[in-house]
């Protein structure tokens, strides 16, 4: 049943692929009929490409950070994660013109900083199996990066640049940066396959499972990192995409549970179908105008994110 759903989700997903290679304003023909065709052809399939590597990552981070908090509700954007990352991203380039790679490197600095003070403040002030205390931090410290990144934006001479960047945006999408996104991929699968055992165990309680030997703290490190370096460099080459890492862990974790590598890959197949579901909707929606990919998931994420409220509600 498992292996089944897998494979059901590569063939949609690789009909997302075509999809979002064959949609848009302008067709294209099969031969090229002209160098344009293979132009758009051309932008059109590293599009496709970033778009699913982008949205296994997204994916992956969100159901790593579900690990580390115990709470399906987590997501690099509610938690505020994708903002602190957006802010050294921000300032690296407003400020300071660094180039993407000191970009990634300042906003994982934040982001792992801000990760460990919230952790901190759930744990001191007993807010972690507190569902709504937990968002409402998340809220809290959304609502100052928000201020903070408004601020700092409104002193750039590329507001309108910065702006459609950070709702997400897909326009960085060369071979250059899917090279890059796919050594992140391969080194987070890498990373998940070897400490398994440790992300195993933070499915269960901690008491029990350091009774079983598995190192439990390990376990936390190393899906906190693992998530914000995720995080961070999905946000310095495409902006804040919301949501991805909360609807994919939610719906995997019904059918694979506490199965670690084939929670993996279910995310980073999934993830990838549904920002490139977002893509084709996003260059669709108001021809020939093409919509960040952001307003296209933040829609759909708010629309589950609602439904799970609900959901947990009627189970207590």
């Amino acid at each position: 049943m498992k292996n089944k759903v897998l494979i059901i989700l590569t063939a949609i997903m690789l009909l997302l692929f075509v999809m979002s290679i064959t949609t848009g304003s302008m067709s294209i023909s099969f031969p090229f009929k002209n160098s344009t065709e293979k132009v758009i052809f051309m932008m059109r399939l590293q599009g496709g490409i970033f778009a699913l590597l982008l949205g296994g990552l997204l994916s992956l981070s969100g159901y790593l950070y579900q690990l580390v908090f115990a709470n399906p509700l987590t997501d690099p954007f509610i938690i505020g994660v994708s903002h602190i990352c957006a802010i050294g991203a921000v300032i690296s380039f407003t400020y300071f013109k660094w180039a993407t790679g000191y970009q990634v490197i300042f906003s994982i600095f934040l982001a792992v900083i801000y990760i460990l003070l919230f952790y901190i403040v759930l744990v001191k002030f007993g807010f972690q199996r507190n569902r709504e205390k937990f968002l409402l931090l998340g809220l809290g410290f959304n609502i100052i990066f928000s201020s903070v990144l408004t601020f700092i934006l409104l002193q750039s001479q590329q507001l309108s640049q910065i702006m459609f960047w950070m709702m997400g945006s897909l326009n960085k999408g060369n071979w250059t940066n899917i090279i890059v996104l796919s050594l992140v991929l391969l080194i987070t699968i890498l990373i998940m396959t070897v400490f398994k055992k440790n992300l195993f165990g933070l499915h269960f309680d901690e008491d029990i499972v350091r009774t079983s030997g598995i190192d439990y703290n390990k376990g936390k490190i190393v899906a906190f990192i693992t998530a914000s370096v995720i995080t961070a460099f999905c946000v310095s080459y495409a902006g804040i995409i919301g949501f991805v890492g909360l609807i994919i862990p939610n719906i995997g974790r019904k059918y694979f549970y506490t199965d670690i590598l084939r929670n993996m890959l279910y995310n980073i197949i999934a993830g990838g179908s549904l920002l490139l579901l977002a893509d084709v909707i996003s260059r669709v929606w108001i021809r020939p105008i093409i919509l960040p990919v952001g307003i296209v998931t933040g829609i759909i994420g708010g629309i589950f994110f609602i439904s799970l409220l609900f959901l947990s509600n009627k189970q207590k």
